[in-house]
C-alpha cells in the first residue's frame, strides 16, 4: 500500500503545488480549500487509482489566543 499513497501523494502535490503548506505521511495542508473533484480525477489520471479525499479546516481551540502558538 504504500507505494499507492506515495503516488497518489505525489499526484496531489503536482495539482496543489501552489497551495501546499505542510506534507504529512497521508497528506499534506493547504492555503486554500481544494476543488476535490478534480484532484480525485488528477490522482486517478495519473495513478489508475479511484481514491476519494475529504478536507477540514484547522482551527486553533477557541480558549486559546494565535499568539499563544507563535514560537
Amino acid at each position: 500500500m504504500e507505494g499507492v499513497e506515495a503516488a497518489a501523494l505525489r499526484s496531489a502535490v503536482s495539482f496543489c503545488k501552489d497551495d501546499i503548506v505542510l506534507l504529512q505521511h497521508d497528506g499534506f495542508v493547504a492555503e486554500r480549500p481544494i476543488n476535490l473533484v478534480e484532484l480525485e480525477n488528477r490522482v486517478h489520471q495519473d495513478t489508475d487509482y479511484i481514491l476519494s479525499y475529504d478536507q477540514k479546516q484547522i482551527e486553533f481551540p477557541l480558549q486559546k489566543n494565535f499568539v499563544d502558538f507563535v514560537v
